[in-house]
């Protein structure tokens, strides 16, 4: 069952890439490895607040939302600040992802109730 997940994972990893930075070329499905994968459980209270978190070793971080946002918990929003001061807040539901280049600044708000995976 991995083999299935971990190659739908790198297709679309692939898929984001090369339609917004293309700094995976070359690699193709074969040479991309997945660096690490982590699981985060957030509960009240619980956020990545610190405003320089990048992910270093990686060229793209993949972010999937396990929870779901409507019943599980409040707050706890994947927070992207951009070059213009502006923040991103992708609405995120269970089961989506956001795709992004690890060395980009990303944060997660504050879990004001129940339980974010």
């Amino acid at each position: 069952r991995f083999s299935m997940l971990s190659s739908k994972l790198r297709q679309t990893m692939l898929e984001v890439d090369s339609a917004n930075w293309n700094v995976l070329r070359g690699r193709g499905d074969v040479n991309l490895t997945f660096r690490t994968i982590e699981y985060h459980e957030y509960t009240a209270g619980g956020k990545l607040s610190s405003t320089g978190h990048y992910d270093s070793g990686s060229l793209l971080t993949m972010d999937v939302m396990l929870a779901d946002s409507s019943k599980d918990f409040e707050g706890g929003q994947l927070s992207l600040p951009e070059a213009d001061g502006s923040i991103t807040t992708p609405q995120m539901n269970k089961g989506d992802a956001v795709v992004f280049l690890s060395h980009k600044y990303h944060n997660v708000t504050p879990v004001t109730a129940g339980k974010r995976t």
